[in-house]
């Protein structure tokens, strides 16, 4: 039994292989317009601090509205095209 120190490495590393494969299949690139927003955001923070929370709501809602229109548009064109 020399080998049984050995298999949860082994069993660790297909695992993390696993989860390697499974994020790079399920990372999508966020849509023009949702990094556009994403951006504003970002200045809007720093150039007003204060007021940020506020609007920070907002601005999420905006930019997942983005993303979502983005996933459509997508699930349409595979439809269209597959």
């Amino acid at each position: 039994m020399l080998f049984t120190a050995e298999i949860p490495y082994g069993i660790g590393i297909a695992l993390l292989l696993l989860l390697l494969i499974w994020g790079a299949t399920h990372y999508t690139l966020r849509s023009r317009r949702a990094q556009k927003i994403s951006e504003d955001a970002v200045r809007e923070e720093y150039r007003d601090p204060e007021h940020y929370q506020e609007k920070q709501a907002s601005l999420e809602a905006e930019a997942e509205r983005a993303e979502e229109r983005a996933k459509t548009e997508q699930d349409d064109d595979t439809k269209t095209h597959g």
